[in-house]
């Protein structure tokens, strides 16, 4: 920890904190971090000094969150979280509470989501403050939740995804109880924005046990009630996630795109349509479908080509040879095709560029017209699969055919 970039500034709060009289901790996801051996994203502290003491005693500070406790220390461009020990008041939002009360640390420890993020770690002594287990549930591997899953659930609708995330980016399983309450309490889910949804979905789906945990999520009802369709549907198994090779939330969409088509169970092309996912996904998301139905379809042999030679072809080919399999249908077409394509494509694996362009045909005294791009294809598919690399004889070809 002490070769975090936070450190210096860590350590200078906690002294000054501390040369006053007030308890001050490292809290939270870097006390698992490190009781993992793993580097702390942002360190955080939690003490018993008012969030005032923070503002009058340290020279630049921000109290974007003094509401809640919470002053942010500034200091040559980094920025520590110091936030009082707190107990939080009703939660009428379904993610904030409506006030907080200042108390002493156990309190604080009480109001967080999961045991392995309830600790207090006093970096001096080394001591771990540990009221909830965490420590055994870290040993153990498992997601439970501070207290009651239903209550702290019921605070913050949003906990229910992060318990699926944490499972996935540590290989860790949900408690029983933990996932009896989600699965009893999906259709709240609708308090959580869909802007913090497709974040925690993101973070799931790069985790090292996202295959299982994207499953766990599917199988508790959560998907199904953030795309209103009925929960007792067909769901993809861990296993047909990681034949695929879903890796990142545009493989998992597009399987689940490819998965509810089959069923008929949801267009889940509208529905991303409908959620502030970026420009940039539903383009790819859109693409890799279109060139999956035009790969695994009677289509001629160079129109597939095209379709897989692009930056989502890939993943649409991988759709192609998991229908393939799943369906239990003959490999020959989709093997006769890699065969080919690789025959056709340069030493990249990619089709070459386009010898002609509109100005060549327009030098043979062709007018733009509706023709004019039937011809530049036409050109191209000559030009490929005869593997011509000279772009007077293509324009010989092509002159003696228009």
């Amino acid at each position: 920890m002490r070769k975090h970039s936070q450190w210096p500034l860590v350590k200078e709060i906690l002294i000054k904190l501390n040369d006053k009289g007030f308890k001050a901790y490292i809290a939270g996801g870097a006390v698992r971090d490190l009781l993992l051996g793993k580097e702390p994203g942002d360190i955080d502290i939690a003490t018993s000094a008012p969030p005032e003491f923070s503002e009058e005693n340290f020279a630049k500070t921000l109290n974007v969150g003094k509401a809640f406790g919470t002053v942010i220390v500034v200091d040559k461009g980094f920025q520590v979280e110091v936030t009082t020990f707190r107990k939080d008041g009703p939660y009428k939002d379904g993610r904030h509470p409506s006030y907080v009360e200042f108390s002493d640390e156990k309190e604080d420890a009480a109001r967080r989501d999961f045991t392995i993020n309830s600790m207090f770690l006093e970096p001096f002594s080394e001591i771990i403050i540990d009221f909830f287990n965490g420590q055994k549930d870290l040993e153990n591997k498992i997601i439970r939740t501070v207290g009651e899953p239903k209550l702290r659930f019921k605070e913050d609708k949003l906990r229910m995804l992060r318990a699926f995330r944490f499972a996935s980016q540590l290989d860790y399983k949900i408690d029983e109880n933990t996932y009896q309450a989600i699965s009893e309490m999906v259709c709240s889910i609708y308090h959580v924005s869909k802007e913090r949804v497709i974040n925690e979905l993101e973070k799931m789906s790069l985790g090292c046990a996202s295959c299982r945990s994207w499953h766990e999520f599917l199988k508790s009802g959560l998907w199904s009630a953030l795309n209103e369709i009925k929960r007792e549907i067909e769901l993809p198994k861990s296993s047909d996630f990681e034949e695929f090779g879903a890796n990142d939330l545009l493989s998992y969409y597009a399987f689940l795109t490819y998965w509810h088509n089959e069923y008929r169970q949801l267009d889940l092309l509208r529905k991303v349509g409908d959620w502030p996912f970026s420009k940039k996904f539903k383009t790819q998301l859109t693409k890799v479908m279109q060139s999956y139905f035009v790969l695994n379809s009677d289509s001629a042999f160079f129109k597939k080509a095209l379709a897989f030679d692009s930056p989502q072809g890939t993943l649409a080919l991988d759709l192609w040879k998991f229908d393939v399999v799943k369906n239990r249908r003959q490999t020959q077409d989709l093997d006769d095709f890699i065969q080919l394509f690789l025959i056709i494509s340069d030493k990249s694996g990619q089709l070459p560029r386009p010898l002609l362009q509109g100005n060549d045909l327009m030098a043979l005294g062709m007018k733009p017209s509706p023709e004019f791009q039937k011809v530049l294809e036409k050109a191209y598919e000559l030009q490929v699969m005869n593997k011509i690399n000279s772009k007077d004889r293509l324009i010989k070809i092509i002159a003696n055919e228009v």
